[in-house]
């Protein structure tokens, strides 16, 4: 069974109308989810960072633009009470363990890793005590990162099963809909895409570039954040900023490429 998920993230601008109005759309559209973010913006971002400016709606400074973006509890509860009625799933992904404490709140069916949060690794414990059906993106990950994580959810639930590949059912929704699949680089590097399909309710003798291939769909590789460097590819993820604290300092807030990604990869707790 394919699942589609409809990415609201913080397009609703901080507007509880604008939020109800993606929903609306994600259910016209026959999404079977619709997803959120959430994070508490002082341990999600250095200080130094809010103080900076930045004109937006809603002032002058990051603080005011992060701070305008979330929703509280009233919000969420209005969306679950709304998601319900309209008989669409919803969740979100934490951005810090306040966060994640939040969302414990609302009977979710499941979680959601963003990439930049994949190395943090009370976050991961946390979401993964919670035993839910977890999605974790890797986009700004190394294939040690990614490792990482997966052993952390193995770990704490001993009958975890992590899936790392596409399942024939996705990709014939995909030959409905698109000319082309494209993987992040990461799967073709962990094998994911070409090792044979594991699903024992489906044909187990094919891998994606197989299946894809049968179904005429093109293969294109998304890597975000790489650079040519002397005629080689370098992951800039695998780069550390000159005035990055060493992997050793787990208390500190570390902010990754923060004018690309508008984010913070480490948080403190």
């Amino acid at each position: 069974m394919v699942t589609i998920i409809a990415e609201a993230g913080v397009n609703h601008n901080g507007s509880y109308d604008s939020a109800i109005s993606l929903i609306d759309i994600a259910v016209n559209a026959g999404a079977d989810a619709v997803k959120f973010q959430k994070r508490t913006i002082d341990l999600v971002y250095t200080q130094d960072f809010l103080d900076a400016s930045r004109e937006s709606p809603w002032g002058t400074t990051q603080r005011e633009q992060k701070e305008g973006l979330e929703f509280g509890l009233n919000d969420y509860t209005e969306i679950d009470k709304y998601c319900k009625e309209k008989g669409i799933e919803w969740f979100a992904s934490a951005w810090d363990l306040e966060s994640q404490k939040f969302l414990q709140q609302f009977d979710l069916q499941h979680n959601k890793i963003a990439s930049a949060m994949l190395v943090y690794e009370d976050l991961l414990k946390m979401v993964a005590s919670e035993g839910r059906h977890t999605f974790i993106s890797t986009g700004l990950s190394t294939l040690e990162d990614i490792d990482r994580a997966v052993n952390i959810f193995k770990d704490v639930l001993e009958d975890a099963k992590v899936y790392g590949y596409f399942t024939l059912d996705f990709v014939l929704m995909i030959e409905k809909l698109f000319k082309n699949i494209m993987p992040e680089i990461n799967l073709y590097e962990k094998g994911a895409v070409t090792e044979l399909n594991q699903d024992h309710n489906q044909d187990q003798n094919l891998s994606v570039l197989d299946l894809a291939k049968n179904h005429h769909l093109g293969v294109l590789i998304n890597r975000p954040l790489n650079a040519i460097v002397d005629q080689q590819i370098r992951r800039l993820a695998e780069y550390e900023k000159e005035d990055e604290q060493k992997d050793d300092d787990k208390s500190a807030n570390i902010e990754y490429w923060s004018d690309v990604h508008d984010s913070a990869r480490g948080c403190q707790p």
